[in-house]
């Protein structure tokens, strides 16, 4: 099964006051002089009320570009949401996407095309994530 979330997304209308009214926090570790990143965590499981596994949005400040990221409990890559071709994961990972997708659709960051040659600044950064 291939992943929606090997897409890229992006927020529209980005701006510092937007993003840190949404419940981002600057990112000052993923930040450099030229571009201003900020983040947003929240769960997408949880057992008997404690999260065992969140999402971790890094949104770039002037192009709006988004990458996502799911981590277990103790902040390691939650490996099956990204390699399910082994094991059985399709019910966990479906709730997990369901839990992102409502969240995406709440912040207003959407899927968008990869563009080459576009006008505004380029996620060409995701990569070095």
């Amino acid at each position: 099964m291939k992943k929606d979330f090997e897409n890229t997304y992006k927020m529209k209308d980005v701006n510092k006051d937007k993003l840190q009214s949404l419940g981002f926090r600057y990112s000052k570790s993923n930040s450099d002089s030229e571009n201003n990143f900020y983040l947003y965590r929240f769960p997408v499981h949880k057992y008997k009320k404690l999260t065992t596994i969140f999402c971790e949005l890094l949104v770039e400040e002037k192009s709006g570009c988004a990458v996502i990221n799911v981590y277990d409990a103790n902040g390691n890559f939650y490996t099956p949401f990204y390699h399910d071709r082994y094991g059985n994961f399709s019910i966990m990972s479906t709730r997990i996407e369901k839990n992102i997708l409502k969240e995406l659709k709440k912040l207003e960051i959407e899927k968008r095309k990869w563009l080459i040659n576009e006008k505004e600044s380029s996620c060409i950064w995701k990569s070095k994530l």
